[in-house]
């Protein structure tokens, strides 16, 4: 229990030195919690490549807004959240990127997106069309044109 509370003191100081512009007070604390963040990104992204994209994306965006870090957690707590996050971004983007491929392959070999084969009849699935059936409504009375 001693050893964690001095940690949290060592924390303290290195964050307050780095709040200042020292910077070899905030490779301090990466040297000290980089392991951890590489872990805790490993296991959220299952990726060894994204986790280290994480990690190098984690430590900028805490060595940007160390100034801005208020004591009201640890360090470790905080960067553990902006892991936590990042990860959780970089997931959900993924997942986006999954649903929008709708590639498939053809008998001849070629891909195509199964999206932009499908058509969408819905009345607003087409601005453009949508758009020119309200001009057309305005041109001939100011009526609707479904």
């Amino acid at each position: 229990m001693a050893g964690e509370s001095l940690n949290r003191i060592d924390d303290t100081v290195l964050v307050r030195e780095a709040q200042r512009g020292d910077r070899a007070a905030f490779e301090d604390l990466v040297r000290r919690y980089d392991q951890a963040v590489l872990r805790l990104a490993l296991r959220l992204t299952g990726s060894e490549h994204e986790a280290q994209d994480i990690y190098q994306e984690a430590f900028l965006k805490a060595y940007r807004n160390v100034g801005s870090f208020r004591f009201e957690c640890s360090f470790y707590t905080w960067i553990y959240r902006i892991v936590t996050n990042l990860c959780l971004d970089h997931l959900r983007r993924k997942q986006v990127r999954k649903e929008d491929a709708g590639v498939v392959v053809n008998a001849d070999g070629e891909e195509f997106s199964v999206i932009e084969q499908t058509a969408d009849d819905r009345p607003n699935a087409n601005p453009e069309r949508d758009l020119l059936r309200r001009e057309l409504g305005t041109q001939i009375g100011g009526h609707w044109i479904n």
